[in-house]
């Protein structure tokens, strides 16, 4: 009997100890919200590679950005960047992931943009995306879900 239980087990331990840790428990863990506000453009581009991108209008003649950011780790969620950047007219933001780490990451946006505003490219690898409210010139919207 000690012969087939370990027969049985020993290919389940061998599996488990090759299996990356910190991904067994839960992504959103570990959580940190951001904001960036009162930022002005006519142009918005969005990537994010893991979560949701929630894009409405609202009365104002700026962009607010709200979100949080999720991982399994503290560290990984720090080591995880939101990336803001203004380019003439336009507003670039992108979730950047930390160069050569693995786990189960991302994060979540809700964006509030003015009702007349072309949204160049907005993308989400692994996320949806909802656009409300928005007299739209677009570019590009992607999701794989």
């Amino acid at each position: 009997m000690r012969k087939w239980t370990f027969l049985v087990l020993a290919p389940v331990l061998l599996f488990l100890a090759g299996c990356d840790l910190e991904d067994l428990g839960s992504s959103d863990r570990f959580t940190a919200d951001f904001h960036y506000g009162a930022l002005k453009a006519t142009r918005l581009s969005v990537e994010n590679f893991n979560g949701s991108i929630e894009i409405a209008s609202w009365d104002q003649d700026a962009i607010d950005i709200s979100g949080v950011k999720y991982a399994g780790t503290a560290e990984l969620r720090d080591a995880m960047k939101i990336d803001v950047a203004t380019v003439g007219d336009s507003l670039h933001v992108r979730t950047v992931r930390p160069s050569e780490r693995r786990g189960n990451m991302g994060a979540k946006y809700v964006i509030k943009v003015p009702r007349k505003i072309e949204l160049d490219r907005i993308t989400s690898s692994n996320g949806s995306i909802r656009v409300n409210d928005v007299e739209l010139r677009m570019a590009a919207f992607m999701s794989s879900i």
